[in-house]
């Protein structure tokens, strides 16, 4: 990670609102500016009004980053998760070589993943434009006085003063790739939190200025498989993950106010999914199947199907079972989420997640699991309801080793389905 400093400010003037993933909400003074700001973020944090100027704030789970809510107020919720483990569980997520992490000077936050993430953006760019940013052949078509590669016509008679169409390869860093960089580059340039990094980014965007201006879009990681392009791989997942993760960037007058926040549950569930397909065959692991016929219409109308559809289900290795059909092994679904339940008397599991996973039993008719990660306790229990068994496990996502833990837990759910 490389770190940056960030600029000091008045400790009288600033109000920082930090709250822990998966931590209680409490009542705060806002004004109607802020609290807007708050309620466009629902999916994000919840906001509700409590009394004149009061709102009880907090955070949803699943959701960490940061928003800036006016000049003086900074609101951040804060993972469990250290720097490298994050890391790590994102390499998992997006099936990619580890990222690495660098540290110069100590100013970036240990739960401050929107820094971290620029930080990491910015020290990636850094490192591909010095040493192995690559050009391409690319098909270039323009008209050129002398002809050269393949010659176009349109069906009129050619305008040789002009010059005649020509369609060639040439060999230039201007390829979709390197657009994509720039592109990405300049979006998360736009944003707030980047301030301390817009005059690193902008000596980058100088060195890449023979390349075209696209509009910000993904990138499949996938397409960089080749190895004269794996030094790609981490800066394309971290500018991906900054595209998808941003949530708004807006003007509300006298600030620019931004949302960066991340989805820490989809990458929860990918990192599953992946860890499946390395530990059986890639083809058994299929990532959210869906059922639609086993909901027989009986009377009544609309009839609009009723889809089941789990994070992943494992096929069973049947050599005439060519489609997502067929025979089931095991049914997955992970939560990001504690998964005890405090309640008014005693402590419970989450029944709407338990209830979840039998109803996907039922329809797929084999054995279930809920993976949830490690909050305060190790989870590792199984239980059989009439002929529906299922269990509920967790996963350590600070360990040494995320991708053993991770697989390890595959091949135990796996073993016991099959014994």
């Amino acid at each position: 990670m490389r770190f940056v400093d960030l600029p000091l400010s008045s400790p009288a003037k600033i109000r920082d609102l930090t709250f822990e993933e998966w931590g209680r909400g409490r009542v705060v003074s806002l004004d109607l500016a802020e609290a807007r700001i708050l309620r466009n973020h629902k999916d994000a944090l919840r906001c509700d009004a409590v009394g004149p100027d009061r709102y009880r704030i907090g955070p949803v789970p699943g959701f960490v980053g940061s928003i800036r809510l006016s000049a003086r107020t900074t609101l951040v919720v804060t993972p469990r998760l250290p720097i490298d483990s994050f890391a790590a569980l994102l390499s998992l997520a997006y099936d990619e070589m580890p990222i690495p992490t660098r540290s110069d000077k100590a100013s970036v936050s240990q739960g401050d993943l929107s820094s971290w993430c620029i930080s990491q953006i910015v020290a990636e760019a850094q490192r591909l434009c010095r040493h192995h940013l690559r050009p391409d052949y690319v098909e270039v078509e323009d008209r050129r006085t002398s002809p050269r590669g393949k010659l176009i016509f349109d069906g009129l008679s050619p305008d040789y003063r002009g010059g005649i169409r020509c369609k060639t390869d040439d060999f230039t860093y201007d390829t979709e790739l390197n657009r994509f960089i720039k592109a990405g580059l300049l979006q998360v340039s736009k944003c707030s939190v980047a301030a301390p990094w817009r005059p690193a980014i902008s000596r980058l965007l100088a060195d890449l200025n023979s390349i075209t201006a696209v509009l910000p879009t993904t990138f499949s990681p996938r397409r960089l498989s080749s190895a004269l392009f794996a030094r790609y791989r981490p800066l394309a997942t971290l500018i991906n993950l900054a595209l998808m993760n941003q949530g708004s960037e807006f003007d509300t007058g006298a600030l620019d106010v931004s949302a960066f926040f991340f989805r820490l549950h989809e990458l929860f569930e990918r990192a599953v999914c992946n860890a499946f397909r390395r530990v059986t065959a890639a083809s058994l692991a299929i990532s959210q199947p869906q059922d639609r016929t086993t909901a027989t219409l009986v009377r009544g109308s609309p009839h609009l199907g009723i889809t089941f559809k789990p994070d992943v289900a494992i096929k069973q290795p049947t050599v005439g079972i060519k489609s997502s059909k067929g025979a089931w092994l095991l049914v997955v679904d992970a939560k990001y989420r504690d998964p005890i339940a405090a309640g008014r008397f005693r402590a419970s599991f989450r029944n709407d997640n338990i209830y979840q996973i039998m109803a996907y039993c039922r329809v797929f008719n084999a054995p279930g699991l809920l993976l949830y990660p490690r909050v305060d306790q190790d989870v590792d229990i199984s239980y059989k309801i009439g002929d529906t068994r299922f269990s509920i496990r967790t996963i350590d996502l600070q360990c040494n080793n995320l991708a053993e833990e991770f697989e390890r837990r595959a091949r135990e759910a796996l073993s016991e389905c099959r014994s």
